[in-house]
């Protein structure tokens, strides 16, 4: 008997809590992401995000229709696959439209915000990997799966570099140290903006204190992205 391909679809019921959802009732499946990037549970499928969340197509037909014209670019590249997966601080440029960065909500949830102007061919990457592989060169390996040869030995895990699309360089780096300002993108603070006040050992990892209106929250560091400043 032949095996069966792998599934295109996935239940909504049963989708990611990141995965922003407008009715798990109404609909039954959504396409599902491929392997990509990003990871499944973090991840969103190119048809989801323009016909469920952000609305620019009515159905999968059309999503194919203007993505087969290439009129939409994933981090400055155009995307034709319906299912390619979207995630975190990923750029959506779509023809005739607006630029797209995906951020996280106060929901918890993956949510396409319009890119402020000027930054749409920038895209900060979170460092989650560091290894050496020379005497004076670094391999980074960031959120989203991409890698990249530095020499600069003040990067470290936990930071962010904002980096330009085209030519893949580095623009500016910003380290996870007092004073930043950080986007909580897991647990029950999820979405929220804060200054990082401080970071603190506690048993086998670090916990954060962030200052927001005046109040502090207490997260792990691990659940912090670094922003660039007026993001």
């Amino acid at each position: 008997m032949a095996k069966r391909g792998g599934r295109r679809h996935l239940k909504r019921l049963a989708a990611s809590k990141h995965v922003p959802i407008k009715s798990k009732k109404k609909y039954t499946f959504i396409a599902k992401p491929l392997p990509g990037p990003h990871t499944g549970d973090r991840s969103i499928s190119l048809v989801s995000l323009l016909r469920d969340v952000i609305g620019v197509t009515t159905n999968a037909r059309e999503t194919s229709f203007i993505l087969s014209k290439g009129a939409v670019k994933v981090d400055g590249k155009e995307r034709r696959d319906k299912r390619f997966p979207v995630g975190l601080m990923d750029t959506i440029a779509i023809e005739g439209d607006k630029v797209y960065r995906v951020a996280i909500g106060s929901d918890g949830k993956l949510s396409p915000v319009e890119a402020a102007k000027g930054t749409e061919n920038e895209k900060p990457l979170k460092i989650k990997r560091k290894k050496s592989i020379s005497k004076d060169e670094f391999q980074l390996t960031f959120h989203d799966g991409t890698t990249m040869v530095v020499k600069d030995k003040a990067y470290k895990l936990g930071d962010v570099l904002l980096v330009s699309l085209d030519k893949r360089e580095v623009v500016k780096h910003i380290p996870l140290t007092e004073g930043a300002n950080c986007l909580v993108i897991e647990g029950k603070h999820a979405g929220l903006k804060a200054r990082l006040k401080e970071q603190k050992i506690k048993g086998t990892s670090k916990e954060a204190v962030l200052e927001s209106d005046g109040k502090e929250v207490i997260t792990k560091s691990s659940y912090l992205f670094a922003l660039p400043e007026g993001w």
